[in-house]
């Protein structure tokens, strides 16, 4: 089957080369040479972090600072253009995973690789295998849909989950679903967002009270827009901030249509103490705005996404209300009180929203710190 996988990433790897003309022209897709046109080589590391997005590089932050802190050298790799200039922040090792074929000539295999989530390469666990080096699987989810997609493809699947040594699960569902496909040694922890405390970077001026519509995607901003209720806006700020920088303009346009009077960060950053409405067209600032938000209405919920971060508004005690589609954080919210989950929006009886369950920071660096010792 391995060799068969091989065969085809040989023979998919033209066409890919052809697609990445035309996308290389999207600001979406800028650095997306370097996953095929890996010239750049890494610098050997004692951990391996391999991650998806800006999200999950946030998540991972206090993470990788606190094993560099302790002195292990780290290599981080991701697969979006956001995820990686998060990275860059954390780690000057830091790069667009290659495409599966490069990996046998570009990697240098880690002492120990951490994969988040759901990145899910045949390649990389192998060459890390073929090298004896250790794998660990942190924030394991598979959601019901996931299950049933996975469960097509079994014997392939089978073959990712049984090349970890550890895995790190959100819920015992995550767990069982997982054991289905030959994953061993795996604890269940929960959601390891919920043990990032956020920090804002500066501290915001306010002047009335602020709903703050975070991380909508295409199409979302105007479905919220339409469920809202513009008197309990009345003397509010609304601020929105769209989650991927490519969509910023596409906003901004919207809101011109709906004939919304508005400022944008790019513009003014302060703007929103002078608008009733601002868009929020920067990456980096949003906890900084719920740090000063009353409250927050999160998107990729109205849209098929699964949800977003729940955790990092719940620390600042914001009242939070999201649609329907949350399957993703489905661990989370049970961490977390008086989230509204509905397709309506109505402010007038949501409580503040509060992290119920004492999972800490140093619970998961002391599980990982015991795997990473006996895996080695």
């Amino acid at each position: 089957m391995y060799f068969l996988y091989i065969l085809i990433l040989i023979l998919l790897y033209p066409f890919f080369l052809l697609a990445l003309i035309p996308l290389s022209f999207k600001a979406k897709y800028s650095k997306l040479y370097q996953k095929f046109l890996p010239f750049k080589q890494h610098k050997r590391a004692d951990i391996h972090f391999h991650f998806a997005s800006y999200g999950e590089a946030v998540a991972l932050s206090d993470l990788i600072r606190y094993y560099k802190n302790k002195g292990f050298s780290v290599l981080l790799t991701c697969s979006s253009k956001t995820g990686l200039l998060k990275a860059k922040e954390l780690d000057d090792n830091a790069f667009l995973l290659p495409y599966e074929l490069f990996l046998f000539f570009w990697l240098k295999p880690a002492k120990s690789l951490v994969v988040f989530e759901a990145e899910l390469w045949l390649n990389l666990l192998k060459i890390y295998k073929n090298h004896n080096a250790k794998t660990i699987l942190l924030n394991a989810r598979m959601k019901e849909k996931s299950f049933k997609n996975y469960y097509k493809f079994k014997k392939y699947y089978e073959n990712i989950f049984s090349n970890f040594d550890f895995i790190l699960a959100q819920s015992i569902e995550d767990k069982e679903r997982l054991e289905q496909f030959s994953a061993k040694n795996i604890e269940v922890f929960t959601n390891i967002k919920i043990t990032n405390k956020p920090n804002i970077t500066k501290v915001l001026n306010k002047n009335k009270e602020i709903v703050l519509i975070a991380s909508t995607h295409e199409k979302e901003e105007e479905l919220i827009l339409n469920k809202l209720d513009f008197n309990f806006l009345k003397d509010k700020c609304l601020i929105i901030a769209p989650r991927h920088p490519e969509r910023f303009g596409e906003v901004a346009s919207l809101l011109k249509n709906l004939n919304m009077d508005f400022n944008k960060y790019s513009d003014d950053v302060n703007g929103y103490l002078y608008k009733n409405v601002f868009l929020l067209d920067t990456l980096g600032e949003l906890i900084n705005f719920y740090a000063i938000s009353d409250y927050v209405i999160l998107g990729g919920s109205y849209v098929d996404v699964g949800g977003h971060n729940f955790a990092e508004p719940a620390h600042f005690f914001c009242k939070i209300t999201a649609g329907k589609f949350i399957y993703s954080q489905i661990a989370m919210l049970k961490c977390i009180d008086n989230v509204v989950i509905s397709d309506e929006i109505d402010f007038s009886n949501i409580k503040n929203a509060k992290i119920k369950e004492a999972y800490t920071f140093d619970n998961l660096c002391e599980i990982l710190d015991r795997t990473m010792n006996e895996t080695r």
